[in-house]
């Protein structure tokens, strides 16, 4: 299962989430809590809390298959081919 930890109003998050959508591969969505309204039945986390996570990252998404972290929507293309 994948999870991509995303943003609100970010066209590299949405292409991956199309990617995963448009090949029928599952996926968790995980939206960075920068302020905005939240939606029920989706999960926020912290900006604080994904830096904890992956202090290298230094933007969005960044996606993981299962517990291993692949990097953002390049590394996405490459692992769903």
């Amino acid at each position: 299962m994948y999870t991509i930890y995303s943003k609100p109003n970010c066209p590299q998050c949405d292409q991956a989430k199309m990617l995963l959508t448009s090949r029928s591969i599952p996926f968790n969505e995980v939206i960075l809590d920068v302020g905005q309204t939240k939606m029920p039945g989706k999960q926020y986390m912290m900006v604080s809390d994904l830096k904890s996570l992956l202090p290298e990252a230094k933007s969005v998404p960044q996606i993981f298959k299962g517990d291993v972290h692949l990097g953002g929507l390049n590394d996405l293309r490459r692992d769903v081919g």
